[in-house]
């Protein structure tokens, strides 16, 4: 025999738990936009720093500095993966969220999904700038190479310190593990 209200008891049980999981979901991408304006912030500050210092110097580039600028641009589209595997499974740009309607992501960078406690390394040679704590976003490393600036977040360990000049393919971290799905994500 056919129960309506057994039906519609399951219906409105099945609404709740989706309700619930979209306001999940909105709270994580609030503080993901939270993670990455801090992210951004970082790096703004850095650019300034290093317009500051450069104006102070007198000079902008020095011949290691234009080397490392011209072997990075022309290395655009042969760089290494900065682990020994993974996906991307954040795009570059803005973006609709996969699930929810009418929200954008926007991100400045990509975002790569890898092996539990994956070793994070430098995808080319140049030196440390900046390490920063961000919140829901654990540590961030950014390094120069001369007129461009990598960005590797979500990192649980640092091997590296700031002024360190790193060589390609340099341990400098392990990414963060999510336990809920046991990749880990930088």
């Amino acid at each position: 025999v056919y129960n309506l209200g057994r039906e519609q008891n399951s219906y409105s049980q099945s609404v709740k738990q989706l309700q619930s999981k979209e306001q999940q979901l909105r709270q994580d991408i609030e503080q993901r936009k939270k993670a990455m304006q801090a992210l951004d912030k970082a790096i703004k500050e850095l650019i300034a720093e290093e317009a500051r210092k450069a104006a102070a110097a007198g000079k902008i580039r020095d011949a290691r500095y234009l080397r490392l600028s011209d072997g990075f641009a022309g290395n655009k589209g042969n760089l290494p993966w900065p682990t020994q595997q993974g996906i991307i499974t954040g795009k570059f740009g803005e973006h609709n969220h996969p699930v929810l309607k009418g929200v954008k992501i926007n991100n400045n960078g990509i975002d790569i999904s890898t092996e539990a406690n994956a070793i994070v390394k430098a995808i080319y040679e140049g030196e440390v700038k900046k390490i920063v704590s961000i919140p829901g976003s654990n540590t961030a490393v950014i390094i120069r190479h001369g007129d461009f600036l990598t960005v590797y977040s979500n990192l649980i360990k640092v091997s590296v310190k700031i002024g360190d000049n790193v060589k390609a393919m340099q341990n400098i971290g392990i990414a963060y593990t999510d336990p809920q799905t046991g990749k880990g994500i930088i």
